[in-house]
């Protein structure tokens, strides 16, 4: 039988792109089993929001929660134990999920426990950045710390079973205030030798890099629902994935290009180096 996919969408008062956060999740080749939107302590404009699409699709969930003490981790808790969907993912709500986001993180649970996409954030005026990961590696997923706090990993877009989460010895909780939630998480998925892990060669999110300004204000509809257009217009988007590619291996070839000046004057400060300690033997110079 075909797999089930569960997402989970936090929030708390995002009620200008909560609607369209939602609707990229429901808009997948591979359709959610469920979509859940978890209120944490929201406010009466997320409420409306979240009820009507409640209301309007039969797969939203949205759980109205009183306000925990960090970003009510403990309810997603109790959403995963709760869920009987095969796999779950993540999705922040002033973000979305490109239409093949599910699909593809399907394709890679299949042979991983725990992945997520390449991640790639949009700035507000179009440029796109990628941050480099790769936890397959151990060197790369062992990066991933509390102490120093470092993290490749978004919350939008990360995927893993729901078995794999059921094995942890604990699941999502409350962590030190200065540490984002999200990477306390992935930290204890990572304490695990054994997982399966994998950042896949694929955007299927986009991660948006709204200004300060957007962010207080909640001005930002404008700038989701542009996004939102793109990825439903499979010409446009076929143009976006075909931009984003081209646009991540001028990344890779610049990263490159910098890397192999940086091994140049490396090498020519070696060879000056052992030209003048040949000097100092050849002619006993003292230094």
């Amino acid at each position: 039988s075909k797999r089930k996919f569960h997402v989970i969408i936090p929030t708390h008062s995002a009620h200008d792109t909560l609607s369209s956060a939602v609707k990229s999740a429901l808009n997948q080749t591979f359709p959610p089993y469920r979509v859940t939107i978890i209120g944490d302590g929201v406010s009466e404009e997320v409420r409306k929001v979240a009820s009507d699409l409640s209301n309007q699709f039969a797969v939203v969930e949205f759980r109205d929660c009183p306000k925990l003490k960090n970003r009510g981790e403990r309810y997603r808790d109790e959403v995963i134990k709760e869920s009987s969907a095969d796999y779950i993912s993540y999705l922040c709500d002033d973000d979305l999920l490109i239409p093949n986001h599910l699909a593809k993180m399907a394709e890679h649970l299949e042979q991983y426990d725990f992945v997520h996409p390449r991640p790639t954030f949009f700035a507000s005026n179009g440029d796109v950045t990628f941050l480099p990961s790769g936890i397959e590696i151990p060197r790369i997923r062992n990066w991933h710390t509390l102490n120093p706090p470092q993290n490749s990993i978004s919350l939008t877009g990360a995927s893993h079973t729901r078995e794999s989460y059921l094995n942890l010895p604990n699941g999502w909780s409350a962590g030190p205030e200065q540490v984002w939630t999200d990477l306390f998480m992935w930290v204890k998925f990572f304490e695990d030798p054994k997982l399966r892990t994998l950042t896949t060669p694929e955007t299927t999110t986009i991660k948006i890099l709204y200004t300060k300004q957007e962010r207080d204000l909640l001005i930002r509809t404008p700038i989701i629902r542009h996004w939102m257009e793109i990825i439903s217009d499979p010409k446009r988007l076929d143009d976006l994935q075909a931009q984003l590619e081209t646009a991540y291996k001028e990344s890779l070839f610049d990263n490159s290009r910098r890397v192999a000046s940086f091994v140049k004057i490396l090498d020519l400060s070696l060879r000056l180096k052992l030209a003048v300690r040949r000097t100092i033997i050849k002619f006993g110079l003292k230094g």
